[in-house]
């Protein structure tokens, strides 16, 4: 049956048409920088969602510009960025995997230096 204007709309409905979808680079500290700055332009926001990761594909440890492992610098630093630096939404939701399940910690090797490189781990 076709949709009337009399019909009742579903609550989601307004979230599948997002105001702004905001896409960059998140791999240094200065684009994830801008990239907060570019999502400040279209604020203030009812809801901000990450959706930003990288990794578990990577054969190796790769550095960023900033000499920061790849994979730290995305899944791990850049949101933590982004969340300082956007003006504060009503809502911030993180997406992600499951992958750190089955992770091991090491803070005394956070950037992946002293380890035999896991990017299913890092």
């Amino acid at each position: 049956m076709p949709e009337t204007t009399n019909a009742p709309r579903p609550p989601w409905r307004p979230c599948l048409q997002p105001r702004a979808v905001v896409e960059g680079d998140a791999s240094t500290i200065r684009a994830t920088m801008r990239l907060a700055e570019k999502a400040n332009r279209h604020g203030p926001h009812d809801a901000v969602l990450h959706n930003v990761a990288v990794g578990y594909r990577e054969p190796q440890r790769i550095e960023t510009g900033d000499g920061l492992p790849h994979v730290f610098a995305v899944n791990t630093l850049a949101p933590f960025i982004l969340a300082a630096l956007i003006e504060t939404p009503k809502r911030l939701v993180y997406l992600s995997s499951g992958l750190h399940r089955n992770a091991s910690v090491d803070l005394d090797d956070i950037t992946w230096e002293k380890r035999r490189w896991d990017g299913t781990e890092a």
